[in-house]
C-alpha cells in the first residue's frame, strides 16, 4: 500500500458524515502566501484539524518516499508468523502480546485529545473520527475525516491550546474501524507526535495581541515533562476503566479538565 499512489480498491463510503475540513497547500505555506496563512490560522482556531497537501514540494516528495518505505517495512514485519514476532517481544511476562478477541469491532482508542503540540497522521484508509466542539459523544455526533491522496492530517494538541490560552483548538477524536467495503483491507498508517521539551513551561505565550491574557492565578505553568506524565497516567486510567466494559456503550465517559498548573480528571458515568 502506497501513501501517495495507492493501488485501486473500494472507495471511501459516500454516505458517512464528514468533518468539513479545508485542504491547505504546503507549497503555498512554504512560500509565505498570505491567504494560505490566514486559512491556517482560521483552521487552528476553529476545528484544530488541518488537511495538508504535500504536492509540488521537494520536502513533501521526500516525506512521501520515506512514509512509503515505512509502509512497506510494516507490511513485511506484520506479515511474519506470530511465533517469529513473539521472539522479539520488548517485554515478557506481561499482558503485552496476548492475542486479541476475534471479530472485535470496538473503537481502537477511547476518545481523547492529544497532549502534545501537533500530531501528524499519514493514512490511506479511513480510521479517524472527530467530535465537533460542544457536541456530546453519542455515536451519531462523530464525523469522519476522509483520507485524501497525498495529504496528511494534522491535529493540534492540548499544548497548543495551553500556549494560546484557548485561542487554538485541540480536537476530541478517536481511531475506529475502517468503514464500508474498505474494511476487508489491512490498514497501515503512520503517526508522528511532536511535543514541547520536558523543561518547557506550559504557560500562555507572550507577545501576541491575539492570544487572550491569562488570569494571574491560572498561569503558573508546569513543565512539559510533568504535563506529559500526568496526562499519560490519566490515559492509563481511561484505558483500564474502558477494559471493564464488554460493550463500547457501557463504558464510562471520562472527561479531562485542566486548571492552572494542575491536571484533574473527572469521571462522569453515562446514563
Amino acid at each position: 500500500m502506497s501513501f501517495n499512489a495507492p493501488a485501486p480498491f473500494a472507495e471511501f463510503p459516500s454516505d458517512l458524515p464528514l468533518l468539513s475540513a479545508e485542504t491547505l497547500s504546503f507549497s503555498r505555506l512554504l512560500s509565505d502566501d498570505d491567504t494560505e496563512r490566514k486559512k491556517l490560522f482560521n483552521v487552528c482556531s476553529s476545528t484544530g484539524v488541518i488537511i495538508l497537501d504535500l504536492a509540488d514540494t521537494k520536502e513533501g516528495a521526500k516525506l512521501t518516499q520515506e512514509v512509503d518505505a515505512i509502509f512497506d517495512l510494516s507490511e513485511a514485519i506484520f506479515s511474519l508468523d506470530p511465533e517469529v514476532k513473539r521472539k522479539y517481544s520488548m517485554l515478557s511476562g506481561t499482558i503485552l502480546g496476548y492475542k486479541g478477541p476475534e471479530g472485535d469491532r470496538r473503537t481502537g482508542f477511547v476518545p481523547h485529545t492529544d497532549y502534545g503540540s501537533i500530531t501528524v497522521l499519514f493514512n490511506v484508509l479511513g480510521e479517524l473520527q472527530v467530535l465537533p466542539e460542544g457536541k456530546s459523544p453519542e455515536e451519531d455526533n462523530w464525523l469522519w475525516v476522509k483520507p485524501s491522496l497525498g495529504c496528511v492530517v494534522i491535529n493540534l494538541g492540548d499544548a497548543m491550546v495551553r500556549f494560546t490560552n484557548g485561542l487554538f483548538k485541540s480536537p476530541m477524536h478517536r481511531v475506529t474501524y475502517v468503514p464500508g467495503d474498505q474494511a476487508h483491507l489491512t490498514r497501515y498508517s503512520l503517526t508522528y507526535f511532536a511535543r514541547p521539551g520536558d523543561g518547557c513551561l506550559m504557560k500562555t505565550l507572550d507577545g501576541s495581541s491575539r492570544i487572550p491574557a491569562p488570569d494571574d492565578d491560572d498561569d503558573e505553568g508546569v513543565t512539559a515533562g510533568e504535563w506529559v506524565r500526568t496526562r499519560a497516567k490519566a490515559a492509563q486510567v481511561q484505558k483500564e476503566e474502558r477494559s471493564k466494559f464488554p460493550q463500547v456503550g457501557d463504558a464510562p465517559d471520562l472527561t479531562w479538565t485542566v486548571t492552572g498548573s494542575g491536571e484533574k480528571m473527572r469521571t462522569k458515568f453515562s446514563d
